[in-house]
């Protein structure tokens, strides 16, 4: 006889933090050869009267030269029931240098 049991548990932030691949850590800005855009949205607890929502806008572009990146993150969090609001923008900027031994 086996047991079973269903467990479903969210953490309070993204729950696929690769997918916010420039939340998690800034200096993954052009991490890419060309460019990237993710989009992402939560629904913390949909059932219940006022939700945490957080929608998350990033954008990333490496330069032709391949030495340098910019980036841009947007977050945008909302309670309904308090009504608490927030809007962070983040611009991000990447400088590769080549280190030689003299």
């Amino acid at each position: 006889m086996g047991l079973h049991s269903k467990v479903q548990a969210q953490d309070l932030y993204f729950s696929q933090p690769y997918a916010t691949r420039l939340h998690t850590n800034p200096a993954f800005t052009g991490l890419l050869d060309d460019y990237s855009v993710s989009l992402n949205y939560r629904n913390q607890f949909p059932t219940l009267s006022g939700t945490f929502q957080t929608s998350q806008l990033a954008a990333d572009y490496r330069m032709r030269n391949q030495r340098s990146a910019v980036g841009l993150l947007l977050n945008y969090d909302r309670t309904g029931s308090v009504g608490y609001t927030r809007f962070e923008v983040g611009a991000y900027m990447r400088i590769t240098l080549v280190l030689r031994n003299i």
